[in-house]
């Protein structure tokens, strides 16, 4: 019944990504979270827009919202506590697949302060970032 599960990272404009994800009583939350690019400082800031998306994982439907950010030392997760009700996400569409959810972190810079910029600030053409699957073995994604 318990789902905390953090994805693989990505780096993308000179930042460590994550995306993180974690059910609480009816709730699904999704997050992006950012580590400290520049460990000998921080004083440093990243100006983000971000698009989280659930994936249908037999249509490619996708729950979608929008956001915008600014991280910091002191600041480094965002996203929505209620991206998802639970059982929305259990019985709509085809959200849960052999016990897997398929969550999208789609993250574009804007800004950053405090330390060089990558000429990268996304991993694909389009200036978005990273597709991640969460799988837990041992518990089943169910009410």
């Amino acid at each position: 019944d318990k789902l905390d599960e953090e994805g693989p990272s990505y780096i993308v404009g000179n930042f460590e990504w994550k995306i993180h994800c974690e059910k609480d009583k009816d709730q699904l939350g999704i997050y992006v979270e950012v580590n400290n690019p520049c460990p000998e400082s921080s004083d440093w800031t990243c100006e983000a827009d971000i698009r989280m998306s659930l994936v249908d994982q037999k249509s490619g439907y996708r729950w979608i919202r929008f956001f915008s950010a600014t991280f910091s030392n002191e600041d480094n997760e965002a996203g929505e506590d209620k991206f998802k009700k639970w059982l929305d996400v259990l019985h709509d569409y085809n959200y849960v697949k052999d016990n897997t959810l398929v969550v999208e972190a789609d993250i574009k810079i804007k800004n950053t302060t405090g330390m060089l910029m990558s000429p990268e600030k996304s991993l694909s053409t389009s200036g978005w970032f990273n597709k991640s699957a969460y799988k837990d073995e041992e518990n089943s994604y169910s009410e």
